[in-house]
């Protein structure tokens, strides 16, 4: 479920306001450091919202976990999540939301 991905809670009330697609990225070891964000926002025409995120630290090594909320073209956010899935550990398609709620 959404409110509990990987132990990151959104709050019930932001939860029935998201539009878009909200996505679960996932950094892990020295990648966790590349600013693969930032790059996203530079070359596609989406907007990035980050909801939720944590990062720890295990045996020095980081691990990440955002939750984002991405809006725009369908066109472009699938470019987009294509590029964030060849850039990290994992990036998962969680919900897409219409102005209606949760897309079926």
């Amino acid at each position: 479920m959404v409110r509990n991905s990987l132990n990151l809670e959104i709050p019930g009330g932001i939860l029935g306001t998201i539009e878009g697609t909200l996505v679960k990225v996932v950094y892990r070891g020295p990648s966790a450091l590349n600013p693969v964000l930032s790059n996203a926002i530079r070359k596609y025409p989406v907007d990035i919202n980050i909801l939720h995120g944590r990062i720890e630290y295990i045996n020095d090594r980081p691990i990440g976990i955002l939750l984002v909320n991405l809006k725009g073209k369908n066109t472009e956010i699938a470019k987009l999540v294509q590029y964030l899935q060849e850039n990290t550990a994992a990036t998962e398609v969680i919900h897409e939301y219409t102005d209606s709620g949760p897309a079926s």
